[in-house]
């Protein structure tokens, strides 16, 4: 399994786990997060380099 599948099949799986720290494990930090299901955005991390 290669990187990048690892980190899919990772965030995936904290879904259906219910476990959304899992998800965030894997989500860089200066990522601005949208969920359009539920209407929901998530800013990057304060302090985060977005350089």
């Amino acid at each position: 399994m290669t990187e990048i599948e690892r980190v899919v099949r990772q965030f995936h799986e904290s879904w259906d786990m219910r476990d959304p720290d899992r998800g965030a494990e894997v989500i860089a930090d200066d990522c601005d997060f949208e969920d359009i299901a539920r209407g929901e955005k998530l800013p990057a991390k304060p302090g985060a380099d977005r350089s």
